[in-house]
């Protein structure tokens, strides 16, 4: 779900954007049946794969964070801050969750 979420981001922004994808999660064999991961991005983070395919060709400011799940409000905000837009520490924080798990979802 987190790809489709960056696909709209980036396609329809209108100002500059920055974003973190957040996901511990290795890309398996079966994700390749429904999200679009290929066979040589197997065993790679989710997060890192989907972060550099569509930060390169929209020329966008998209990070990645796949050493852990988050689990604090503490870490959430140390990623926020991590985003200043034009050196200013002003702006929108959104936070999309797209977990795709019922351990994940029931946290």
């Amino acid at each position: 779900m987190a790809q489709y979420v960056a696909q709209q981001m980036v396609t329809s922004r209108t100002t500059e954007i920055k974003g973190i994808l957040a996901d511990a999660d290795s890309i398996e064999e079966k994700n390749l049946r429904n999200q679009y991961f290929i066979k040589n991005e197997i065993g790679k983070k989710k997060a890192d794969v989907l972060a550099k395919r569509y930060s390169n060709p929209f020329g966008i400011d998209l990070r990645s964070y796949s050493e852990e799940y988050i689990e604090t409000t503490d870490l959430l905000m140390k990623l926020f801050d991590s985003l200043k837009v034009n050196n200013k520490k002003e702006s929108i924080k959104i936070l999309i969750s797209c977990v795709d798990n019922n351990c994940a979802i029931r946290s």
